[in-house]
């Protein structure tokens, strides 16, 4: 049976979908039990079709190599996988230069390179999902078509992941640390000259208010006319003697 129901949707939300496409067209429901397993063995059908589809895009070396990520290296507690999916956990230079070399590690798997346009994006975001926040020792487990179609997939997803998380934590840095320190350097030059504006300013102040107090002295209040002081001009008789 084709049901209409979306690839990923839960068992109860395809259990609905299939019973009102059937009601829209008058077909004859079922009994809930029988028409229970026919969506069952659908979504059991489609999700086989989606490993097998994952599977095929993978050649044996990125098999190998996806493989070697649920293994945990001698001297260390946790596998590959649970190393690569931890992002940065402080801001600060050496742990951008750890994100860096993290995205660059990833990207190296060559899994960015894989052609998922075929997959819906709802089911690979699903199966990265669950390759992110499993456990590496539980999808160990799992056959090889089931483990090797969610480990492209948490893959793919880390390949972007790990790049975003680099930038999220460079603008961070760059607008804490960098612009934080330039003002507060630009703060700091302002502080030390300030005493200096301030003398400048006084005297600046000082020398106008002698400059208006000596020409008020000169303006007729009747005509606002500027009369010659008196005892001759202010810079002496040019061309005496």
């Amino acid at each position: 049976m084709r049901g209409p129901g979306r690839p990923g949707d839960g068992p109860k939300a395809s259990f609905d979908a299939a019973a009102g496409w059937l009601r829209e067209r008058r077909v004859l429901l079922p009994g809930a039990s029988r028409l229970s397993r026919m969506v069952g063995n659908v979504r059991e059908a489609t999700n086989q079709r989606l490993w097998d589809t994952l599977y095929g895009l993978l050649n044996t070396g990125q098999r190998t190599v996806l493989d070697s990520l649920l293994t945990v290296p001698a001297g260390s507690r946790v596998s590959e996988l649970d190393r690569l999916r931890r992002g940065p956990v402080r801001v600060s230079g050496p742990q951008l230069k750890w994100s860096l070399d993290r995205a660059e590690e990833i990207a190296d798997l060559g899994m960015g390179e894989l052609d998922v346009s075929g997959i819906p994006p709802r089911r690979l975001a699903e199966l990265s999902q669950y390759g992110v926040d499993g456990e590496a020792t539980l999808l160990k487990r799992h056959n090889d078509a089931r483990r090797l179609e969610t480990l492209p997939a948490t893959a793919v997803h880390l390949t972007t992941r790990a790049v975003d998380d680099a930038l999220d934590l460079l603008e961070v840095l760059i607008a804490t640390k960098l612009l934080a320190r330039a003002e507060r350097e630009t703060a700091k030059e302002r502080m030390k000259t300030l005493p200096r504006v301030e003398r400048a300013g006084a005297k600046l102040a000082t020398a106008f208010q002698v400059v208006f107090d000596t020409t008020s002295e000169q303006v007729d209040p009747n005509t606002g006319e500027i009369r010659r002081p008196e005892g001759g001009n202010v810079g002496g008789d040019v061309g005496a003697d």
